[in-house]
């Protein structure tokens, strides 16, 4: 399960009736964890370009900021007495050189921030300009946020808490997913990465009774 897996590793979605791995159970919740059913990365130096189902990338560098977008299936959580749910993911650093991803000789800092998406997007046609074409693509009331903090050549694993999203899907709200927004400021971009699963994308962590 610590075997870490190699950074271009991809994996299919899980369907949505796909069942939960339980892996915790404390006295009075349960812990399931589950995969988004669709996930893109936009991309600003490609702005017609789709890179859905594609690892995710969150930050900036010489050519652009990116974005990163994961939507879960709604229909897993209802009846559920959601107590918390938290996107938990590992991400390591890259540097863009000679258009040749590399570990660059830096260090990775970046708060990466949470919002609720508010319109419907698919992973295999949208883009950067199809997404921020919208006025207002994602309610900017920030879910959660999340410090990444990642010295030269190492990968960290991070949570970030997006409870009132699952509770506003569970009351009934469209499902559109969570887009993930990290600091513009300098040139560093972070890569997710993932161990004990072949998988490059947040999952989703939900604790219920």
């Amino acid at each position: 399960m610590n075997t870490k897996l190699s950074l271009i590793a991809l994996a299919a979605a899980c369907s949505p009736e796909q069942k939960p791995e339980i892996i915790d159970k404390p006295v009075d919740t349960i812990m399931s964890v589950w995969q988004p059913v669709q996930y893109a990365r936009l991309r600003e130096a490609s702005p017609e370009q789709n890179f859905g189902g594609q690892p995710l990338y969150l930050g900036a560098s010489a050519d652009g900021v990116e974005t990163a977008l994961v939507q879960y299936n709604a229909e897993h959580f209802r009846g559920m007495d959601v107590e918390k749910a938290v996107l938990q993911f590992s991400a390591g650093q890259t540097c863009h050189s000679s258009y040749v991803l590399t570990f660059p000789k830096c260090g990775l800092d970046l708060v990466v921030e949470a919002h609720e998406i508010v319109l419907p997007w698919k992973q295999s046609t949208v883009t950067w300009n199809s997404f921020y074409g919208s006025a207002e693509p994602y309610n900017p009331t920030i879910l959660g946020t999340a410090r990444l903090r990642i010295p030269e050549g190492n990968h960290f694993q991070y949570t970030i808490d997006v409870t009132t999203a699952v509770r506003d899907w569970i009351s009934g709200k469209p499902d559109y997913g969570i887009a993930l927004i990290a600091d513009e400021k300098g040139r560093r971009k972070g890569r997710f990465e993932q161990t004990d699963s072949v998988v490059d994308h947040p999952e989703l962590a939900v604790h219920a009774k």
